[in-house]
């Protein structure tokens, strides 16, 4: 069953051809709506890119991967309105802007903004369905094993629970004032480690980042 409130594909290839250019492209056009055309009788309601570029491919037409080239706008026009003639899941969801839509006058923009609308639709419907089904917790907690892989839990382990004791006194140490001191140097107002001539030795954030890590 067709969608009948879409534009027909036959308006959007006359449109498109109409527009002039090399004949190559115009040539490229027809077949290409031949193809989808004998495609459609088949019963078949897939025109995505990859389905009928093997279609092409394979009677010469053009190569697969050309359709994803920006010269190629124009035949993704066509397959779009295929698309939406032959009943895509998204073609419903654009029905309150069919008002709009026939208001335009050029049958190819007039798919283009259709096409738009049909996926921002179901950019929506896809976003609705995960907020409604998800729930996403983050725990700081040591987790037990049996636990971790818990579905819709974030398990953010801090990184102090990788370090052993004495690596901990070893950061402690690295910012202590009289620990560097003895060592003839001193931490600068960014965080950076001076020596006693004032060159840097460790870069500005240094000492911060170490307190940030162990506090």
């Amino acid at each position: 069953m067709t969608n009948q409130n879409s534009i027909h594909p036959n308006e959007v290839h006359d449109a498109l051809a109409a527009k002039g250019g090399r004949n190559k492209r115009i040539q490229n056009l027809s077949r290409i709506h031949e193809i989808c055309h004998r495609h459609f009788k088949n019963g078949n309601k897939n025109f995505s890119v990859s389905v009928v570029g093997k279609l092409l491919e394979a009677e010469g037409i053009i190569k697969s991967r050309a359709l994803y080239n920006a010269a190629s706008a124009d035949y993704k026009i066509l397959l779009n309105a295929w698309q939406e003639y032959a009943g895509s899941p998204t073609t419903e969801s654009s029905t309150p802007n069919l008002s709009f839509i026939k208001r335009i006058e050029d049958p190819a923009i007039r798919q283009i903004i259709q096409s738009i609308i049909s996926e921002r639709d179901q950019l929506k419907s896809q976003l609705n369905t995960l907020k409604n089904n998800s729930s996403i917790s983050i725990d700081y907690r040591p987790q037990k094993n049996e636990n971790i892989n818990s579905p819709n839990v974030v398990t953010v382990f801090s990184p102090l629970k990788q370090l052993t004791d004495i690596e901990i006194e070893s950061l402690k140490k690295a910012i202590c004032k009289d620990y560097l001191a003895y060592h003839g140097m001193i931490e600068g107002t960014h965080g950076e480690i001076l020596n006693n001539k004032g060159r840097i030795v460790f870069d500005v954030g240094f000492a911060r980042a170490i307190r940030k890590l162990i506090e």
